[in-house]
């Protein structure tokens, strides 16, 4: 006897290998657009980039490559002011890309503190913030004992005396 249809397992076995090869077809269709042929083929542009980086110097990069990428690259240091650069944008013409310095860094607080927000000079530690902060009478001076470096708009909770009772 011969069979008209076909059987359900077959169906699905069809039906999943059709879903694979479309789902094959749309990532190679979407790489292309990722990684355009004209930038592989594309000549190198040179960025000089400047200032308030570890590795100074010209970059050799495709067109379409980001800021941030490069960035990564000469190495931006803790007072790096990055407020004026678009991270995200793409290079496309050799330029010279400056980085400045930060002339303070923001500390945000909380806790057993009067200030909600200091501002100090890159490459303050937290030892040194004890003397700036109007602390509560409760607040636990132990915790000021680290010679880390403040950060940018770093958030400090400053916490308070345990109660011993």
């Amino acid at each position: 006897m011969k069979k008209d249809f076909i059987s359900s397992a077959e169906l699905s076995i069809f039906l999943f290998f059709t879903f694979l090869i479309l789902v094959i077809i749309s990532i190679s269709y979407f790489n292309v657009y990722k990684y355009p042929k004209k930038h592989l083929k594309s000549q190198l542009i040179k960025i000089t980039v400047i200032g308030e980086v570890k590795y100074p110097g010209t970059y050799n990069v495709y067109p379409g490559t980001t800021v941030d990428t490069l960035l990564k690259k000469a190495k931006t240091t803790e007072s790096s002011d990055l407020s004026n650069l678009s991270l995200e944008s793409s290079l496309s013409v050799s330029q010279k890309l400056v980085v400045n310095k930060l002339e303070e860094i923001k500390i945000y607080l909380s806790g057993a503190v009067e200030e909600k927000e200091v501002s100090v000079k890159p490459g303050t530690k937290m030892i040194s913030l004890k003397k700036i902060l109007t602390l509560k009478k409760d607040a636990d001076l132990t915790f000021f004992k680290s010679y880390k470096k403040l950060k940018n708009n770093q958030k400090i909770k400053v916490p308070y005396i345990k109660d011993e009772n």
